[in-house]
C-alpha cells in the first residue's frame, strides 16, 4: 500500500560493518539502530549533528563548528532558542539571548534558588566589585577600603558581606552612586573578625540603593 512496505529489518552494510538496521516489531516502538559509535548527520557538507557513545559518554552534539543554531518551535523566534555563535540560549521567544540564559517571561522555581559561592574579593587600599561575576559577594578587610562598583547587565538584587579582619576597625569608602537611607552611608564594625552586610538593588542604569545591616557574629 505504501511506496515502501517492508516487513523486516532493513540493513546497510559495507564490507562486513553493519551501518544501520530499522525495526519495527509488532506494537513495540520503531526504531533507527547504528552499528557505529560515532555517527554524523552532513548537510550540504556541514555536520548538523554527531551522535558519539565511546561506552563511558553517549553524547548528542548539534553543530561541530559553533554557527548553527538550535530552535525549538512555539512562535516566530521559536521556545527556546540555542545561539550557536555564542551558546548562549533564549526561552520564551528570543533568537538573540544576551546572557548565557535569557527568560522572556516569567521564570518559576519551585523550589530554593541557591547561589554557588560567596565571590570573594582581596582586599587592598582599591578594590572594585565586579558585579557581573556574581550577585552574592565578600571581602575580609585587611586595609581601609575605597570601592569601585562594576554595573550588572540590568536591575539586580546585590550582597556584599564586609568581615573585618583580625586588627578590626576597617573603614569603607563607597562609589557616589551608592546611595543610603536619608544619604547617610552607615558606620561598620569596629569589632575584629565582625561581619556587615550591605544589601543593595541596583536600578538597571546608575544607582545602586543600599542598607546595611551591622556587627553580625559570625
Amino acid at each position: 500500500a505504501e511506496a515502501l512496505d517492508v516487513v523486516g529489518d532493513i540493513k546497510v552494510s559495507t564490507d562486513a560493518h553493519v551501518g544501520a538496521n530499522i525495526v519495527h516489531d509488532g506494537d513495540a516502538d520503531t526504531s533507527i539502530n547504528f552499528a557505529a559509535d560515532d555517527i554524523d548527520l552532513i548537510v550540504g557538507g556541514e555536520t548538523m549533528i554527531n551522535f558519539t557513545e565511546d561506552g563511558t559518554q553517549d553524547i548528542v552534539e548539534i553543530g561541530d563548528d559553533g554557527d548553527i543554531d538550535i530552535k525549538l518551535s512555539g512562535g516566530s523566534d521559536g521556545a527556546l532558542f540555542v545561539l550557536g555563535s555564542t551558546g548562549n540560549v533564549g526561552i520564551g521567544g528570543t533568537a538573540t539571548p544576551a546572557q548565557e540564559l535569557q527568560v522572556n517571561g516569567s521564570l518559576q522555581v519551585d523550589e530554593t534558588l541557591v547561589y554557588d559561592q560567596l565571590l570573594n574579593n582581596t582586599s587592598g587600599g582599591a578594590v572594585t566589585v565586579n558585579w557581573t561575576l556574581g550577585n552574592k559577594q565578600k571581602i575580609t578587610m585587611g586595609h581601609n577600603v575605597t570601592f569601585t562598583f562594576t554595573a550588572p547587565p540590568g536591575v539586580a538584587s546585590l550582597t556584599l558581606f564586609l568581615y573585618q579582619d583580625a586588627t578590626g576597625s576597617r573603614t569603607a569608602t563607597w562609589p557616589a552612586t551608592v546611595k543610603w537611607p536619608s544619604d547617610t552611608a552607615p558606620t561598620l564594625t569596629t569589632t575584629a573578625s565582625d561581619l556587615d552586610i550591605i544589601s543593595c538593588t541596583y536600578d538597571g542604569s546608575t544607582n545602586y540603593y543600599c542598607q546595611a545591616g551591622i556587627g553580625f557574629n559570625p
